[in-house]
Protein backbone atom coordinates (compact mmCIF):
# COMPACT_ATOMS: atom_id res chain seq x y z
CA UNK A 1 0.00 0.00 0.00
CA UNK A 2 0.86 3.91 -0.84
CA UNK A 3 1.27 6.80 1.02
CA UNK A 4 -1.65 9.13 -0.92
CA UNK A 5 0.36 11.83 0.06
CA UNK A 6 4.29 11.16 -0.51
CA UNK A 7 3.56 8.04 -2.82
CA UNK A 8 5.78 6.07 0.06
CA UNK A 9 5.38 2.28 0.36
CA UNK A 10 3.41 1.57 3.80
CA UNK A 11 3.23 -1.82 5.21
CA UNK A 12 -0.67 -3.42 4.76
CA UNK A 13 -3.02 -1.81 7.28
CA UNK A 14 -0.60 0.69 8.69
CA UNK A 15 -2.76 4.20 9.77
CA UNK A 16 0.21 6.66 9.65
CA UNK A 17 3.15 7.26 7.12
CA UNK A 18 6.49 6.31 8.36
CA UNK A 19 7.38 8.72 5.73
CA UNK A 20 5.94 12.17 6.02
CA UNK A 21 3.73 11.10 9.27
CA UNK A 22 0.64 12.17 7.95
CA UNK A 23 -2.53 9.99 9.08
CA UNK A 24 -3.79 7.25 6.29
CA UNK A 25 -7.46 5.98 5.63
CA UNK A 26 -6.46 2.36 5.54
CA UNK A 27 -9.58 1.40 3.71
CA UNK A 28 -9.80 4.64 1.31
CA UNK A 29 -6.23 3.99 0.18
CA UNK A 30 -6.38 0.05 -0.24
CA UNK A 31 -9.71 1.50 -2.78
CA UNK A 32 -6.91 3.48 -4.42
CA UNK A 33 -4.69 1.48 -4.88
CA UNK A 34 -7.19 -1.37 -6.82
CA UNK A 35 -8.03 1.30 -9.24
CA UNK A 36 -4.30 2.40 -9.69
CA UNK A 37 -3.46 -1.52 -10.48
CA UNK A 38 -6.36 -1.82 -12.50
CA UNK A 39 -5.30 1.04 -15.00
CA UNK A 40 -1.86 -0.01 -15.16
CA UNK A 41 -2.81 -3.54 -16.11
CA UNK A 42 -5.09 -1.96 -18.38
CA UNK A 43 -2.01 0.08 -20.08
CA UNK A 44 0.91 -2.11 -19.72
CA UNK A 45 -1.65 -5.41 -20.98
CA UNK A 46 -1.19 -7.43 -17.77
CA UNK A 47 -4.23 -8.63 -16.32
CA UNK A 48 -6.00 -6.87 -13.22
CA UNK A 49 -4.85 -7.82 -9.65
CA UNK A 50 -1.44 -9.14 -10.92
CA UNK A 51 1.05 -5.69 -10.52
CA UNK A 52 4.26 -5.24 -12.57
CA UNK A 53 7.42 -7.04 -10.48
CA UNK A 54 9.97 -5.13 -9.43
CA UNK A 55 7.94 -1.64 -9.61
CA UNK A 56 8.07 -1.01 -6.25
CA UNK A 57 11.90 -0.08 -6.01
CA UNK A 58 10.89 2.73 -8.57
CA UNK A 59 10.33 5.01 -5.85
CA UNK A 60 13.20 4.07 -3.58
CA UNK A 61 15.37 4.51 -6.75
CA UNK A 62 14.31 7.80 -7.62
CA UNK A 63 14.72 9.20 -4.42
CA UNK A 64 18.13 7.67 -4.45
CA UNK A 65 19.07 9.33 -7.67
CA UNK A 66 17.24 12.74 -6.45
CA UNK A 67 19.85 12.53 -3.25
CA UNK A 68 22.70 11.70 -5.27
CA UNK A 69 22.70 14.42 -7.96
CA UNK A 70 21.55 16.97 -4.92
CA UNK A 71 24.61 16.02 -3.08
CA UNK A 72 26.74 16.59 -5.74
CA UNK A 73 25.04 19.87 -6.12
CA UNK A 74 25.65 20.63 -2.79
CA UNK A 75 29.51 19.54 -2.91
CA UNK A 76 30.02 21.38 -5.83
CA UNK A 77 28.85 24.81 -4.28
CA UNK A 78 31.30 24.36 -1.51
CA UNK A 79 34.31 26.50 -1.22
CA UNK A 80 37.78 24.77 -0.52
CA UNK A 81 38.50 26.01 2.86
CA UNK A 82 41.94 27.75 1.11
CA UNK A 83 40.59 29.34 -1.57
CA UNK A 84 37.71 30.93 0.68
CA UNK A 85 40.84 32.03 2.77
CA UNK A 86 42.65 33.16 0.07
CA UNK A 87 40.01 34.90 -1.70
CA UNK A 88 39.04 36.50 1.23
CA UNK A 89 42.18 38.33 1.31
CA UNK A 90 42.14 39.11 -2.51
CA UNK A 91 38.92 40.98 -1.78
CA UNK A 92 40.51 43.54 0.82
CA UNK A 93 42.78 45.05 -2.11
CA UNK A 94 40.45 43.95 -5.93
CA UNK A 95 40.73 46.60 -8.43
CA UNK A 96 37.36 46.47 -9.12
CA UNK A 97 36.10 48.59 -6.14
CA UNK A 98 35.35 52.34 -6.34
CA UNK A 99 38.51 54.60 -5.55
CA UNK A 100 36.84 58.23 -5.10
CA UNK A 101 39.85 60.08 -6.48
CA UNK A 102 39.56 57.84 -9.78
CA UNK A 103 35.81 58.00 -9.95
CA UNK A 104 36.37 61.58 -10.16
CA UNK A 105 39.28 62.67 -11.39
CA UNK A 106 40.94 60.07 -12.96
CA UNK A 107 44.33 60.43 -10.76
CA UNK A 108 46.27 57.98 -11.31
CA UNK A 109 45.79 58.82 -15.38
CA UNK A 110 46.78 61.98 -14.31
CA UNK A 111 49.76 61.27 -13.05
CA UNK A 112 50.88 59.39 -15.81
CA UNK A 113 50.40 61.76 -18.08
CA UNK A 114 52.45 64.21 -16.05
CA UNK A 115 55.36 62.16 -17.12
CA UNK A 116 54.56 60.82 -20.34
CA UNK A 117 52.79 63.50 -22.17
CA UNK A 118 53.08 67.43 -22.63
CA UNK A 119 51.89 68.72 -19.08
CA UNK A 120 51.62 72.01 -17.09
CA UNK A 121 51.75 72.04 -13.41
CA UNK A 122 51.46 74.97 -11.44
CA UNK A 123 50.91 76.02 -7.70
CA UNK A 124 50.45 79.26 -6.21
CA UNK A 125 50.50 80.02 -2.51
CA UNK A 126 49.97 83.91 -0.55
CA UNK A 127 50.20 84.42 2.96
CA UNK A 128 47.35 85.65 4.51
CA UNK A 129 47.69 86.26 7.78
CA UNK A 130 49.70 84.97 11.21
CA UNK A 131 49.35 85.25 14.81
CA UNK A 132 53.06 84.80 15.74
CA UNK A 133 55.19 87.92 15.25
CA UNK A 134 58.17 85.79 13.96
CA UNK A 135 55.97 84.69 10.96
CA UNK A 136 53.82 88.32 10.60
CA UNK A 137 56.68 89.31 8.18
CA UNK A 138 55.81 86.98 5.58
CA UNK A 139 51.79 88.32 5.32
CA UNK A 140 51.46 89.67 1.90
CA UNK A 141 53.87 87.57 0.62
CA UNK A 142 53.25 84.77 -2.09
CA UNK A 143 55.69 81.99 -3.60
CA UNK A 144 54.12 80.70 -7.30
CA UNK A 145 55.90 77.26 -9.23
CA UNK A 146 55.25 76.45 -12.57
CA UNK A 147 56.92 73.70 -14.61
CA UNK A 148 56.19 72.80 -18.33
CA UNK A 149 56.90 69.94 -19.89
CA UNK A 150 57.02 69.15 -23.47
CA UNK A 151 58.49 65.73 -24.36
CA UNK A 152 57.95 65.84 -28.12
CA UNK A 153 60.12 68.57 -28.70
CA UNK A 154 62.67 67.75 -25.87
CA UNK A 155 61.97 71.17 -23.70
CA UNK A 156 61.59 71.67 -20.12
CA UNK A 157 60.93 74.84 -17.84
CA UNK A 158 60.00 76.12 -14.60
CA UNK A 159 59.57 79.70 -13.19
CA UNK A 160 60.15 79.99 -9.00
CA UNK A 161 58.85 83.34 -7.98
CA UNK A 162 58.37 85.15 -5.24
CA UNK A 163 56.50 88.24 -4.77
CA UNK A 164 55.63 90.51 -1.87
CA UNK A 165 52.74 93.50 -1.55
CA UNK A 166 52.28 93.31 -5.08
CA UNK A 167 55.40 93.27 -5.87
CA UNK A 168 57.14 90.76 -7.68
CA UNK A 169 60.93 90.29 -6.07
CA UNK A 170 62.38 87.52 -7.91
CA UNK A 171 62.00 84.92 -10.53
CA UNK A 172 64.34 82.13 -11.07
CA UNK A 173 63.70 80.80 -14.83
CA UNK A 174 65.11 77.46 -15.74
CA UNK A 175 65.33 75.99 -19.58
CA UNK A 176 66.89 72.94 -20.92
CA UNK A 177 66.40 71.60 -24.37
CA UNK A 178 68.93 68.81 -26.23
CA UNK A 179 71.84 71.54 -26.57
CA UNK A 180 71.63 73.96 -23.50
CA UNK A 181 70.45 74.75 -20.05
CA UNK A 182 69.29 78.41 -19.31
CA UNK A 183 68.49 80.43 -16.60
CA UNK A 184 67.56 84.29 -15.96
CA UNK A 185 66.23 86.09 -12.86
CA UNK A 186 65.20 88.86 -14.37
CA UNK A 187 64.27 91.30 -11.78
CA UNK A 188 67.85 91.16 -10.67
CA UNK A 189 69.52 90.89 -14.35
CA UNK A 190 69.13 91.00 -17.94
CA UNK A 191 70.95 88.53 -19.12
CA UNK A 192 70.03 84.89 -19.34
CA UNK A 193 72.86 82.55 -18.63
CA UNK A 194 73.42 79.61 -20.88
CA UNK A 195 75.54 76.67 -20.94
CA UNK A 196 75.73 75.33 -24.61
CA UNK A 197 76.17 71.04 -23.15
CA UNK A 198 75.76 69.70 -26.67
CA UNK A 199 78.98 71.69 -28.60
CA UNK A 200 82.00 70.33 -27.47
CA UNK A 201 81.61 70.89 -22.93
CA UNK A 202 85.34 69.50 -22.12
CA UNK A 203 86.76 72.03 -24.85
CA UNK A 204 84.67 75.22 -23.68
CA UNK A 205 85.78 74.09 -20.12
CA UNK A 206 89.80 73.80 -21.08
CA UNK A 207 89.11 77.21 -22.51
CA UNK A 208 87.00 78.88 -20.15
CA UNK A 209 88.81 81.99 -19.32
CA UNK A 210 87.40 82.26 -15.72
CA UNK A 211 84.63 79.59 -14.89
CA UNK A 212 87.07 76.84 -15.73
CA UNK A 213 89.75 77.49 -13.34
CA UNK A 214 87.21 77.99 -10.45
CA UNK A 215 85.97 74.56 -10.95
CA UNK A 216 89.45 73.19 -11.09
CA UNK A 217 90.29 74.90 -8.19
CA UNK A 218 86.95 73.57 -6.08
CA UNK A 219 87.40 69.84 -7.47
CA UNK A 220 84.02 70.19 -9.87
CA UNK A 221 83.41 68.07 -12.99
CA UNK A 222 80.98 69.00 -15.35
CA UNK A 223 82.73 67.77 -18.43
CA UNK A 224 80.15 64.82 -18.17
CA UNK A 225 77.00 67.12 -18.33
CA UNK A 226 76.45 66.22 -22.12
CA UNK A 227 76.35 62.39 -21.58
CA UNK A 228 73.75 62.68 -18.59
CA UNK A 229 71.40 65.07 -20.82
CA UNK A 230 71.78 63.15 -23.69
CA UNK A 231 71.10 60.01 -21.53
CA UNK A 232 68.57 61.47 -20.13
CA UNK A 233 66.71 63.19 -22.99
CA UNK A 234 67.13 59.21 -24.43
CA UNK A 235 65.14 57.91 -21.52
CA UNK A 236 62.29 60.45 -21.57
CA UNK A 237 62.28 59.89 -25.55
CA UNK A 238 61.43 55.90 -25.03
CA UNK A 239 58.95 56.59 -22.30
CA UNK A 240 61.23 54.53 -20.31
CA UNK A 241 60.84 55.67 -16.44
CA UNK A 242 63.78 53.75 -14.03
CA UNK A 243 62.74 51.67 -10.74
CA UNK A 244 59.44 51.48 -12.24
CA UNK A 245 58.00 49.84 -8.96
CA UNK A 246 54.33 48.99 -10.85
CA UNK A 247 56.47 47.31 -13.20
CA UNK A 248 58.89 45.19 -10.67
CA UNK A 249 55.69 44.22 -8.79
CA UNK A 250 54.07 42.56 -12.09
CA UNK A 251 57.17 40.83 -12.38
CA UNK A 252 56.92 39.36 -9.40
CA UNK A 253 53.87 38.06 -9.09
CA UNK A 254 54.28 36.27 -12.63
CA UNK A 255 57.44 35.29 -12.45
CA UNK A 256 58.10 34.54 -8.57
CA UNK A 257 56.81 31.42 -7.22
CA UNK A 258 56.56 32.82 -3.65
CA UNK A 259 53.67 33.42 -2.84
CA UNK A 260 51.87 30.53 -4.36
CA UNK A 261 54.30 28.51 -2.64
CA UNK A 262 52.83 30.16 0.73
CA UNK A 263 49.39 29.53 -0.59
CA UNK A 264 50.21 26.00 -0.54
CA UNK A 265 51.91 25.62 2.88
CA UNK A 266 49.02 27.21 4.39
CA UNK A 267 47.13 25.21 6.32
CA UNK A 268 43.23 26.18 7.11
CA UNK A 269 40.39 24.00 8.82
CA UNK A 270 36.85 25.36 9.51
CA UNK A 271 35.95 26.90 13.07
CA UNK A 272 32.54 28.38 14.18
CA UNK A 273 30.60 30.99 12.21
CA UNK A 274 31.07 34.15 13.65
CA UNK A 275 28.76 37.56 13.55
CA UNK A 276 29.60 40.67 11.82
CA UNK A 277 28.34 43.79 10.69
CA UNK A 278 28.72 44.43 6.93
CA UNK A 279 26.98 47.34 5.03
CA UNK A 280 24.51 47.89 8.05
CA UNK A 281 23.11 44.29 8.63
CA UNK A 282 24.07 41.59 10.71
CA UNK A 283 25.98 38.26 8.60
CA UNK A 284 26.59 35.38 9.93
CA UNK A 285 29.84 34.88 8.22
CA UNK A 286 31.64 31.01 7.70
CA UNK A 287 34.80 30.83 10.16
CA UNK A 288 38.49 29.63 9.00
CA UNK A 289 41.66 29.12 11.15
CA UNK A 290 44.68 29.14 9.14
CA UNK A 291 47.86 28.40 10.18
CA UNK A 292 51.45 29.64 8.38
CA UNK A 293 54.31 27.88 9.67
CA UNK A 294 57.40 29.06 10.45
CA UNK A 295 59.38 26.96 7.75
CA UNK A 296 56.89 28.70 5.10
CA UNK A 297 57.00 31.77 6.31
CA UNK A 298 60.72 31.99 5.71
CA UNK A 299 60.82 30.62 2.59
CA UNK A 300 58.88 33.04 1.32
CA UNK A 301 60.89 35.61 2.84
CA UNK A 302 64.34 33.92 1.25
CA UNK A 303 62.41 33.29 -2.13
CA UNK A 304 60.96 36.65 -2.39
CA UNK A 305 64.52 38.12 -1.66
CA UNK A 306 66.14 35.75 -4.45
CA UNK A 307 64.08 37.00 -6.93
CA UNK A 308 64.37 40.87 -6.42
CA UNK A 309 68.18 40.39 -5.95
CA UNK A 310 68.31 38.27 -9.46
CA UNK A 311 65.66 40.64 -11.20
CA UNK A 312 68.03 41.68 -14.38
CA UNK A 313 65.60 44.67 -15.49
CA UNK A 314 66.20 45.77 -11.56
CA UNK A 315 70.10 45.08 -12.18
CA UNK A 316 70.18 47.11 -15.53
CA UNK A 317 68.38 50.45 -14.17
CA UNK A 318 70.60 50.22 -11.60
CA UNK A 319 73.49 50.22 -13.96
CA UNK A 320 72.21 52.86 -15.97
CA UNK A 321 71.42 55.27 -12.71
CA UNK A 322 75.25 55.11 -12.13
CA UNK A 323 76.26 55.74 -15.37
CA UNK A 324 74.35 58.65 -15.34
CA UNK A 325 76.09 59.86 -12.40
CA UNK A 326 79.15 58.63 -13.51
CA UNK A 327 78.38 61.30 -16.53
CA UNK A 328 77.62 63.89 -14.08
CA UNK A 329 81.07 63.41 -11.71
CA UNK A 330 82.99 61.72 -13.40
CA UNK A 331 85.48 59.04 -13.03
CA UNK A 332 85.58 60.47 -9.29
CA UNK A 333 82.74 59.14 -8.16
CA UNK A 334 83.81 55.28 -9.44
CA UNK A 335 87.23 56.14 -8.04
CA UNK A 336 85.61 56.43 -4.50
CA UNK A 337 84.03 52.94 -4.70
CA UNK A 338 86.84 51.43 -5.93
CA UNK A 339 85.65 50.10 -8.97
CA UNK A 340 85.99 51.16 -12.94
CA UNK A 341 82.66 50.85 -14.21
CA UNK A 342 78.75 51.15 -13.67
CA UNK A 343 78.45 47.04 -13.47
CA UNK A 344 80.86 46.48 -11.32
CA UNK A 345 79.19 49.11 -9.17
CA UNK A 346 75.96 47.28 -9.18
CA UNK A 347 77.43 43.67 -8.16
CA UNK A 348 79.56 45.31 -5.44
CA UNK A 349 75.53 47.10 -4.30
CA UNK A 350 74.12 43.80 -4.63
CA UNK A 351 76.59 41.91 -2.80
CA UNK A 352 76.33 44.19 0.55
CA UNK A 353 72.69 44.46 0.15
CA UNK A 354 72.74 40.91 -0.20
CA UNK A 355 74.59 40.30 2.78
CA UNK A 356 73.09 42.28 5.21
CA UNK A 357 69.65 40.71 3.81
CA UNK A 358 71.28 37.53 4.79
CA UNK A 359 71.91 38.45 8.00
CA UNK A 360 68.26 39.78 8.80
CA UNK A 361 66.42 36.68 7.35
CA UNK A 362 69.38 34.70 9.76
CA UNK A 363 68.19 36.87 12.97
CA UNK A 364 64.45 36.63 11.53
CA UNK A 365 64.44 32.81 11.08
CA UNK A 366 65.57 32.50 14.70
CA UNK A 367 63.11 34.53 16.42
CA UNK A 368 59.91 34.07 13.94
CA UNK A 369 57.71 31.37 14.94
CA UNK A 370 53.95 29.91 13.68
CA UNK A 371 51.64 32.89 12.28
CA UNK A 372 47.61 31.49 13.55
CA UNK A 373 44.53 33.66 12.36
CA UNK A 374 40.89 33.05 12.27
CA UNK A 375 39.51 34.07 8.94
CA UNK A 376 35.88 35.07 8.63
CA UNK A 377 34.06 35.31 5.13
CA UNK A 378 30.69 36.62 3.85
CA UNK A 379 28.49 34.73 1.74
CA UNK A 380 29.70 36.60 -1.18
CA UNK A 381 33.21 35.56 -0.57
CA UNK A 382 34.77 38.79 0.61
CA UNK A 383 36.79 39.65 3.95
CA UNK A 384 34.37 40.52 7.31
CA UNK A 385 37.27 39.90 9.89
CA UNK A 386 40.42 38.21 11.05
CA UNK A 387 42.15 38.02 14.19
CA UNK A 388 46.05 36.76 14.08
CA UNK A 389 48.54 35.86 16.83
CA UNK A 390 52.76 35.15 17.14
CA UNK A 391 55.41 34.99 19.40
CA UNK A 392 58.98 36.22 18.60
CA UNK A 393 61.84 34.86 20.55
CA UNK A 394 65.53 35.42 20.58
CA UNK A 395 65.41 38.70 22.56
CA UNK A 396 65.79 38.72 26.23
CA UNK A 397 61.78 38.48 26.36
CA UNK A 398 59.80 36.99 23.93
CA UNK A 399 57.46 39.61 21.77
CA UNK A 400 54.07 38.83 21.40
CA UNK A 401 51.80 40.45 18.61
CA UNK A 402 48.64 39.66 18.11
CA UNK A 403 45.45 41.82 16.82
CA UNK A 404 42.37 41.61 14.67
CA UNK A 405 40.58 43.40 11.87
CA UNK A 406 36.91 44.04 10.69
CA UNK A 407 35.53 45.09 7.46
CA UNK A 408 32.10 47.51 7.70
CA UNK A 409 31.75 47.50 3.87
CA UNK A 410 31.22 50.21 1.69
CA UNK A 411 32.53 51.39 -1.78
CA UNK A 412 36.35 49.84 -0.91
CA UNK A 413 36.77 47.40 1.67
CA UNK A 414 39.59 49.89 3.65
CA UNK A 415 36.78 52.62 3.25
CA UNK A 416 35.26 51.44 6.65
CA UNK A 417 37.72 49.37 8.85
CA UNK A 418 38.55 48.84 12.80
CA UNK A 419 42.13 47.33 13.03
CA UNK A 420 44.04 46.78 16.64
CA UNK A 421 47.54 45.41 16.68
CA UNK A 422 49.26 44.47 20.15
CA UNK A 423 52.81 43.96 20.57
CA UNK A 424 53.55 42.72 24.30
CA UNK A 425 57.21 42.35 25.55
CA UNK A 426 58.67 42.32 28.76
CA UNK A 427 55.56 43.26 30.49
CA UNK A 428 54.45 46.28 28.51
CA UNK A 429 51.76 46.86 25.62
CA UNK A 430 52.12 48.75 22.65
CA UNK A 431 48.87 49.25 20.96
CA UNK A 432 48.24 50.05 17.65
CA UNK A 433 44.74 51.00 16.28
CA UNK A 434 43.71 52.35 13.12
CA UNK A 435 40.28 53.08 12.30
CA UNK A 436 38.34 54.45 9.20
CA UNK A 437 34.98 55.44 8.30
CA UNK A 438 33.60 56.80 4.56
CA UNK A 439 30.82 57.33 2.59
CA UNK A 440 31.07 57.48 -1.15
CA UNK A 441 27.59 58.36 -3.23
CA UNK A 442 28.32 58.72 -7.04
CA UNK A 443 28.04 62.53 -8.49
CA UNK A 444 26.92 63.87 -4.83
CA UNK A 445 29.36 63.21 -1.83
CA UNK A 446 32.94 61.74 -1.24
CA UNK A 447 33.12 61.81 2.92
CA UNK A 448 36.60 59.96 4.58
CA UNK A 449 37.96 59.88 7.93
CA UNK A 450 40.49 58.05 9.43
CA UNK A 451 42.74 57.79 12.55
CA UNK A 452 45.83 55.98 13.85
CA UNK A 453 46.62 56.07 18.03
CA UNK A 454 49.59 54.47 19.00
CA UNK A 455 49.21 53.91 22.85
CA UNK A 456 52.17 52.61 25.73
CA UNK A 457 50.77 53.00 28.97
CA UNK A 458 49.48 56.62 29.36
CA UNK A 459 51.52 57.96 26.57
CA UNK A 460 49.54 58.51 23.32
CA UNK A 461 50.00 59.32 19.73
CA UNK A 462 47.15 60.07 17.48
CA UNK A 463 46.75 61.18 14.13
CA UNK A 464 43.35 61.95 12.47
CA UNK A 465 42.23 62.69 8.77
CA UNK A 466 39.16 63.73 7.75
CA UNK A 467 37.77 65.09 4.67
CA UNK A 468 34.46 66.20 3.24
CA UNK A 469 34.10 66.94 -0.82
CA UNK A 470 30.78 67.53 -2.36
CA UNK A 471 31.11 66.66 -5.72
CA UNK A 472 27.77 68.57 -6.68
CA UNK A 473 29.13 72.04 -6.23
CA UNK A 474 33.15 71.09 -5.84
CA UNK A 475 33.43 72.60 -2.21
CA UNK A 476 35.56 70.47 0.29
CA UNK A 477 37.32 70.56 3.15
CA UNK A 478 40.00 68.45 5.36
CA UNK A 479 41.42 68.84 8.62
CA UNK A 480 44.75 67.18 9.90
CA UNK A 481 45.47 67.14 13.30
CA UNK A 482 48.55 65.27 15.34
CA UNK A 483 48.20 65.02 19.22
CA UNK A 484 50.40 64.00 21.93
CA UNK A 485 48.92 63.11 24.86
CA UNK A 486 45.70 64.83 24.46
CA UNK A 487 47.76 67.94 23.50
CA UNK A 488 47.17 68.98 19.29
CA UNK A 489 50.86 70.19 18.25
CA UNK A 490 49.87 70.55 14.28
CA UNK A 491 46.59 70.56 12.83
CA UNK A 492 46.23 71.52 10.02
CA UNK A 493 42.75 72.95 8.20
CA UNK A 494 41.84 73.19 4.38
CA UNK A 495 38.88 74.38 2.88
CA UNK A 496 38.10 75.70 -0.77
CA UNK A 497 36.91 73.82 -4.36
CA UNK A 498 37.63 72.23 -7.47
CA UNK A 499 36.70 73.30 -10.98
CA UNK A 500 37.46 72.70 -14.66
CA UNK A 501 37.23 68.56 -13.68
CA UNK A 502 38.26 66.90 -17.21
CA UNK A 503 38.75 63.38 -15.78
CA UNK A 504 42.19 61.91 -16.50
CA UNK A 505 43.21 64.78 -17.79
CA UNK A 506 43.09 67.79 -16.10
CA UNK A 507 41.55 69.96 -13.11
CA UNK A 508 41.72 73.35 -10.92
CA UNK A 509 42.23 72.81 -7.19
CA UNK A 510 41.60 76.64 -4.80
CA UNK A 511 42.57 76.99 -1.37
CA UNK A 512 40.33 79.07 0.11
CA UNK A 513 42.05 78.97 3.08
CA UNK A 514 44.57 76.85 3.99
CA UNK A 515 45.70 77.37 8.19
CA UNK A 516 48.38 75.60 9.92
CA UNK A 517 48.35 75.83 14.08
CA UNK A 518 50.90 74.87 16.54
CA UNK A 519 52.11 75.52 19.75
CA UNK A 520 55.58 74.58 18.75
CA UNK A 521 56.74 78.33 17.67
CA UNK A 522 56.24 80.00 21.23
CA UNK A 523 54.44 79.10 24.37
CA UNK A 524 50.62 80.22 22.76
CA UNK A 525 48.92 77.92 19.80
CA UNK A 526 50.35 80.32 16.72
CA UNK A 527 48.59 80.10 13.54
CA UNK A 528 49.48 81.09 10.07
CA UNK A 529 47.13 81.27 7.04
CA UNK A 530 47.49 81.18 3.76
CA UNK A 531 45.72 80.82 0.39
CA UNK A 532 46.55 79.60 -3.10
CA UNK A 533 45.64 77.82 -6.49
CA UNK A 534 47.23 74.05 -7.84
CA UNK A 535 46.72 73.58 -11.30
CA UNK A 536 47.79 70.26 -13.70
CA UNK A 537 46.97 69.54 -17.46
CA UNK A 538 48.14 69.42 -20.70
CA UNK A 539 50.91 72.13 -22.21
CA UNK A 540 49.21 75.03 -22.59
CA UNK A 541 51.67 77.17 -23.09
CA UNK A 542 54.89 77.10 -25.68
CA UNK A 543 58.37 76.63 -23.86
CA UNK A 544 61.12 79.36 -25.18
CA UNK A 545 64.59 79.82 -22.99
CA UNK A 546 64.43 83.21 -20.99
CA UNK A 547 64.64 86.35 -22.38
CA UNK A 548 67.43 88.73 -21.95
CA UNK A 549 70.74 88.97 -23.13
CA UNK A 550 72.70 85.78 -23.95
CA UNK A 551 75.81 85.25 -21.22
CA UNK A 552 78.30 82.18 -21.91
CA UNK A 553 78.94 80.82 -18.60
CA UNK A 554 82.15 79.29 -19.62
CA UNK A 555 83.00 81.68 -22.14
CA UNK A 556 82.87 84.63 -19.77
CA UNK A 557 85.48 87.12 -17.97
CA UNK A 558 86.39 87.12 -15.21
CA UNK A 559 85.71 91.38 -16.09
CA UNK A 560 82.50 90.35 -17.35
CA UNK A 561 81.54 88.43 -13.94
CA UNK A 562 82.37 91.26 -12.28
CA UNK A 563 79.88 93.62 -13.68
CA UNK A 564 76.96 90.91 -13.73
CA UNK A 565 77.96 90.96 -9.57
CA UNK A 566 77.30 94.89 -9.60
CA UNK A 567 74.47 94.42 -11.77
CA UNK A 568 72.57 92.38 -9.50
CA UNK A 569 73.56 93.95 -6.31
CA UNK A 570 72.43 97.10 -7.50
CA UNK A 571 68.91 96.25 -8.47
CA UNK A 572 68.74 93.87 -4.80
CA UNK A 573 69.09 97.35 -3.27
CA UNK A 574 66.87 98.61 -5.47
CA UNK A 575 64.04 95.87 -4.09
CA UNK A 576 64.83 96.37 -0.80
CA UNK A 577 64.65 100.34 -0.77
CA UNK A 578 61.09 99.71 -2.21
CA UNK A 579 60.11 96.74 0.38
CA UNK A 580 60.70 99.53 3.13
CA UNK A 581 58.99 102.25 1.09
Amino acid sequence: MKCPYCNYEMEDGSKVCAACGQAVDVEETEQMAAVQTQETAAVEGAPAGEPKKGKKWLIPAAAAAVAVVGGAIWMSSQVDPKDAVIGAFKSIVAEDQIQPAEEIFGISEIAKKINTENSEVSLKLAFEDSSAEELAMLVSGGVEITAWNDLENKKFAMDMGLDYADMDLATLKIYLDENQIAAAVPELSDKSYVIQYSEGLDEQIANSPFVGSVLETSGMDISGLDDYMNNYMSMLEGGNTLFDIGALWNRYKEGSQAIENLKAAMTVEKIDKKEFTVDGTAQNCKGYHAVVSKDALMQFVKTTKDFFMNDETLKSDMVNYLDMLFSLYGEEFFASLEVENAEEAQGMIWENLETQLNDAITQLETAAGDVSMNVYVTKAGKMAGFDFDTVLTGGEEPLKIYGDAAFDGGYHMLANMDTTVNCEVGGETFTLIMNTDGVYEAGNTSIFGTDITVTHGEESFVITYDEDYQIADGTYTAVMDWTMNDVSQIKVTMDGFVENIVKGESFDMYFDSLKMETPMISEEVDYIELSGHYKVGPLETAIEAPAGETFDILAGTEEEYSAVAMEMYGNVMGLMMQLYQ
